[in-house]
């Protein structure tokens, strides 16, 4: 059996599998969510480019927000990724004189991570990018229809959130058949595939939500 008809024996067990979506439907959402991640990936390479950071470091660099110190573990889990990659990117961070380590005075095993007053400016400039950024992005939507936009971000949200989770359960299975499980409340490390998405080794959710100007 050839790769074409693979995907049209999956395409065909999906239809069958959700019968309430329409071909339109399901190209216009395809549409959306590959302009959606194509945008957020161009601002995002956008503010990478200007602050002369890598966009991998530049997340990480988000992370600390109102931490005073992160720990590589922590690090790990906020951007979902391998903790060995974790060290590549404090390394990063630490050349540029943006990130300086620091023992733990209560334990030694421990190197607490936080940002040097470079660091800080920088952080702040970025954040103020991506203030800058949302304002522009929510003007140019019309008042009166700000709130339902917003509203549907917000469904759109929970359904990836509630994909993604069932994904994280069942390999996927779960999330092919609809028999999706309860949200956590925070988005998942599945949210990028549950977008239909490529992803760069942190977390679709992640490159979104920077890409838009939304805070780690």
């Amino acid at each position: 059996m050839n790769m074409i008809h693979i995907m049209n024996d999956n395409r065909n067990d999906s239809r069958e599998r959700h019968p309430g979506l329409t071909p339109a439907q399901r190209a216009r959402f395809s549409r959306m969510l590959d302009r959606l991640y194509q945008c957020c990936s161009d601002r995002h390479a956008a503010l990478s480019e200007a602050f002369a950071i890598p966009q991998a470091e530049m997340r990480c660099l988000m992370l600390f927000g109102q931490e005073r110190y992160l720990t590589a573990k922590g690090i790990a889990s906020g951007l979902g990724i391998a903790k060995s990659r974790v060290t590549r990117l404090v390394e990063g961070l630490a050349g540029k004189g943006l990130v300086a380590r620091t023992p733990d005075p209560v334990d030694s095993r421990v190197t607490l991570l936080g940002l040097t007053p470079a660091g800080r400016k920088t952080r702040q400039a970025i954040a103020e990018r991506m203030d800058s950024l949302r304002d522009q992005m929510l003007e140019r939507i019309e008042p009166a229809r700000r709130d339902q936009v917003l509203e549907s971000l917000e469904t759109l949200k929970a359904a990836m959130e509630r994909v993604g989770q069932a994904m994280e359960h069942t390999g996927g299975e779960a999330a092919c058949a609809g028999e999706v499980a309860p949200s956590p409340g925070g988005v998942t490390a599945r949210t990028g595939a549950a977008l239909g998405v490529p992803g760069d080794g942190v977390p679709g959710k992640t490159a979104l939500r920077a890409g838009l100007g939304v805070e780690q």
